[in-house]
């Protein structure tokens, strides 16, 4: 049985080399785009209860909880009506 063995075949790169000023402007581009992503992950949600009445508009409550936001406006509507 006789086994052939193909000789080594360079592969050449089609990527052609980088010139300073593209591997700085791929530093770059990658700096404000994973600083973006840390960005938007550390947004929070603000909710708010606004009081209007006929002469203006209060800021009474800001939080990031939902909940509890949820719970003072429903004791807050409970006052009002009730």
């Amino acid at each position: 049985m006789v086994i052939l063995l193909s000789p080594p075949v360079l592969v050449l790169s089609i990527v052609p080399p980088l010139e300073p000023v593209m591997v700085l402007g791929i530093v770059l581009w990658l700096c404000v785009f994973i600083g973006g992503i840390l960005w938007w992950r550390n947004q929070q949600t603000t909710y708010a209860i606004i009081l209007t009445t006929s002469s203006d508009e209060v800021t009474a409550w800001q939080s990031a909880d939902d909940s509890y936001c949820s719970e003072l406006l429903a004791a807050l509507n409970d006052a009002i009506v009730g």
